[in-house]
């Protein structure tokens, strides 16, 4: 009998967990050990046991909507197919703004790594729960957007950014800049539509980014588009200075810059050929010595005492060594002289 009850228990407390979902953990786990996003049954925030705002009637079809895509969003988020949900907590939020669909969008762009997007929506829940534009936050959820904020703070790239010329527009990853601060001017990548780039306030400003490789394309009128792939650290900072710094020709020609060949070869190939002839010095002295030695019982080297035969091959190994490493020594050093004057720069003449 007891069996029975205590199986009758577990059942009621499976089924009771399943009923909700969970809201996310307070702690600053890594995206993909996040649990779903926090529930809004019945337009009642997160965290909160009373709704923020009047029901709306359930006669209203755009409500019902809403309601049903934030359902589902929360359910894909358990799921963890962010991109889903998130595609279906923005629709939800185009049928009618809530605080906390806001956050779960937030929270979907930081399961999916893109730090810059998620902190701009986890403000932004927290404005329109200061504002009661929708509907309000609980306080857990409050103290969680807060940790994430956080946490997301820890994890972006602050770039101290030089504009090299005026008039340059920018752009990350297709995506012109948004501007986050005036004072200081602060400006943040990824949080815009895709669109071309754009002319920032002024040509010296912090940029946000997140972290990895980000594709940079600078414009400006009567010059050809720049393109420059560069990578970040988390959390680092660093100062980044962009375009190119000569000036433009009066008629717009499209300036081409060649860089000039590594002379690294060339030096190199200098290196060994010096060392061959250093070999062949080397190789060419012990030779001489040994054909000295060979001079008194062996002139004609064809007449020489078997116990001499061995020195005869040896200084004959001697001479041939030698011979062999003057012939490379002398061919590297011509080559490696000849590559380093054919790689040398040309002379630029510079005219005011």
């Amino acid at each position: 009998m007891r069996c029975i009850v205590w199986i009758a228990v577990v059942s009621v407390s499976c089924l009771t967990s399943r009923a909700g979902i969970a809201a996310p953990p307070t702690v600053e786990p890594t995206p993909q050990e996040d649990a779903a996003p926090p529930s809004l049954e019945t337009d009642t925030p997160p965290g909160s046991s009373e709704p923020a705002e009047k029901p709306a009637t359930a006669t209203d079809p755009t409500v019902e909507q809403a309601r049903a895509a934030f359902k589902l969003g929360n359910e894909l988020a358990r799921q963890e197919q962010w991109r889903e949900a998130l595609a279906t907590f923005e629709r939800s939020a185009k049928l009618r703004s809530h605080p906390a669909t806001t956050f779960n969008i937030g929270y979907c762009e930081r399961a999916l790594g893109r730090y810059t997007r998620a902190w701009k929506f986890l403000q932004l829940a927290l404005e329109q729960h200061e504002n009661k534009d929708g509907g309000e936050l609980g306080e857990a959820s409050i103290r969680q957007i807060r940790g994430y904020l956080a946490e997301i703070e820890k994890r972006l790239v602050r770039a101290v950014v030089r504009l090299e010329q005026p008039g340059t527009g920018v752009s990350v990853d297709g995506r012109p800049l948004e501007v986050l601060e005036r004072e200081p001017l602060t400006l943040v990548a990824g949080t815009l539509t895709p669109g071309q780039p754009r002319v920032p306030p002024s040509r010296g400003f912090v940029l946000l980014l997140d972290e990895g490789a980000h594709i940079f394309v600078l414009t400006r009128a009567g010059t050809p588009d720049e393109v420059l792939n560069l990578a970040f650290e988390a959390g680092s900072s660093i100062d980044v200075a962009l375009g190119r710094p000569h000036a433009t020709p009066a008629n717009d020609t499209p300036v081409v810059v060649d860089e000039p060949p590594s002379r690294l070869p060339a030096w190199l190939t200098l290196g060994i050929g010096s060392a061959g002839l250093a070999v062949g010095g080397g190789l060419g002295i012990g030779a001489l010595i040994k054909s000295n030695e060979l001079d008194d019982d062996c002139p004609t080297r064809t007449t020489c005492p078997p116990d001499r035969r061995d020195d005869v091959d040896r200084q004959k190994r001697l001479a041939l060594g030698s011979t062999l490493s003057f012939v490379i020594g002398a061919a590297g050093v011509t080559t490696g002289a000849v590559w380093l004057l054919l790689s040398r720069p040309p002379a630029t003449d510079l005219k005011a």
